[in-house]
């Protein structure tokens, strides 16, 4: 197996970014998985037994409850405006931007109105404001709330010049979650992130105990094992997932599969699944990135080269399309991968695609 160079919890990166916006970054990466992750071990442990009891709600009061939770939220919102516009006061929109509760239930307008007031404010506190806007922002769950919020920040160029440091690497994470940024796997290239031993106890209230940090953080140990979860229980995690995958929960199967390949970035049939997972949403330029990773690490995987290949000739890559399926064919001269007989019916239009391409071209040149 060819191993990329390792960096931060074994992930390596295209790029050299500050370490402590990385580590912010990866900090939202392994917590957003495993609270995916952590649910699906759940599920197979049979551990929900004590919530099923409580699914069944009255609709009515539910309705009733969020009313009164929606109208005590705006109450608590005028009160700290008020509050600071008369006093320049900010304890109160501290506190409301700390109250999961009421942000829950706050309407997504007062929400960006919450994060416009917090962003801007400088001084000694700066970090305390930041982290309040944050915590504001990561309770909006759709991408166009989020994209309202952002535009009631002055835009993404705007927006990101309010976060610094850790914090900074938080909201380029939710960049990336509401798909403003492209997602980024944990290796695209192999590059060591460099000097990265800093800012230690920035992951020390996330990540254990300090001398366990630091062997996280110079790639010595991966997440899963940080986090306390054995290659047997990531592979009951995969198992699950990909029962939702063939049962069609394609965006459960792609949020469990992100988690896995950041908890354990070294396993190619992570990335194999999680690419024919992106591929079926769509998601090529996601996909691709997942089979070539898939295949740096294990350059045998006939399932990664016959996928990859197929999106090449989707797109019109025909030579790089024809060196996937030339590998597979290589990797599997008796043909006992179904992803090999699929090749061969696939280099047939191949050739087929190239001829008209060809003839087309000598007609124009005629």
């Amino acid at each position: 197996m060819n191993e990329p160079k390792k960096a931060i919890g074994m992930w390596s990166f295209p790029a050299d970014p500050p370490a402590d916006v990385l580590l912010g970054y990866c900090v939202e990466k392994i917590s957003n998985g495993f609270q995916c992750l952590r649910r699906i071990t759940r599920w197979e442990q049979n551990l929900d037994r004590t919530t099923k009891k409580h699914r069944v709600t009255d609709v009515r009061s539910a309705t009733a409850s969020s009313s009164s939770g929606k109208k005590k939220a705006l109450e608590a919102f005028k009160t700290a405006v008020t509050r600071f516009e008369t006093d320049q006061e900010l304890d109160l929109l501290l506190a409301l931007a700390n109250d999961d509760e009421l942000l829950e239930a706050l309407p997504i307008k007062e929400k960006g109105v919450l994060v416009m007031l917090l962003g801007k404010r400088h001084g000694k506190r700066k970090i305390h404001y930041q982290n309040a806007a944050l915590n504001v922002l990561f309770t909006i769950r759709e991408a166009d709330e989020f994209q309202q919020v952002l535009f009631m920040m002055g835009g993404r160029k705007s927006a990101e010049q309010e976060f610094q440091g850790v914090e900074l690497g938080r909201f380029l994470f939710l960049l990336e979650k509401f798909r403003i940024d492209p997602w980024s796997p944990p290796f695209m290239k192999n590059v060591t992130v460099g000097s990265a031993l800093v800012e230690l106890e920035t992951l020390q209230e996330t990540l254990m105990e300090p001398d366990q940090t630091k062997i996280f953080l110079n790639g010595s140990s991966n997440a899963a094992t940080m986090l306390g979860l054995s290659p047997e229980e990531l592979k009951r995690m995969a198992e699950r997932a990909y029962e939702m995958l063939t049962q069609g929960k394609l965006e459960i199967a792609q949020q469990v599969f992100d988690g896995l390949v950041y908890l354990d970035p070294l396993q190619p049939y992570f990335y194999t699944v999680l690419g024919s997972v992106r591929q079926q949403l769509g998601d090529t330029d996601g996909a691709l990135v997942c089979y070539s990773n898939a295949l740096v690490l294990q350059p045998e995987n006939v399932n990664a080269a016959a996928n990859r290949g197929e999106i090449h000739f989707e797109m019109g890559n025909f030579q790089e399309a024809l060196n996937d399926f030339q590998r597979v064919l290589e990797l599997d001269p008796k043909g006992e991968n179904p992803s090999t007989s699929r090749c061969k019916m696939l280099i047939v239009a191949l050739q087929t695609a190239i001829e008209k391409t060809t003839a087309s071209a000598v007609r124009e040149a005629l």
